[in-house]
């Protein structure tokens, strides 16, 4: 992805999160969470693993359905998934609401 996060939307999460190949490093995020700007660093972890990975985004606000489906309930979240993990079975690191 040579680092950058693919946009996810609602329609393409399944396609392209649930049903991929590779390990997938997912940010749920927002315009007002303060990490937009560190977008681009977890694009070059992405890139860093040379193609062993994907890193997609998703806007939490816009997305809402899917953003409730993986139990987003703080934002910045990201999660790593694979298909031998499930997604929902996934590591979870980010902020968490108090």
């Amino acid at each position: 992805m040579s680092g950058t996060l693919k946009d996810v939307t609602d329609a393409s999460f399944e396609r392209e999160i649930e049903r991929s190949d590779r390990p997938v490093l997912v940010l749920f995020w927002a315009a007002w969470d303060g990490w937009a700007e560190y977008q681009a660093v977890l694009g070059e972890v992405v890139a860093g693993y040379g193609g062993k990975v994907d890193g997609c985004r998703i806007t939490a606000d816009e997305h809402a359905d899917t953003a409730g489906k993986c139990g987003v309930r703080a934002l910045p979240r990201w999660f790593c998934s694979t298909r031998e993990w499930g997604w929902r079975r996934s590591p979870v690191c980010g902020r968490r609401s108090s």
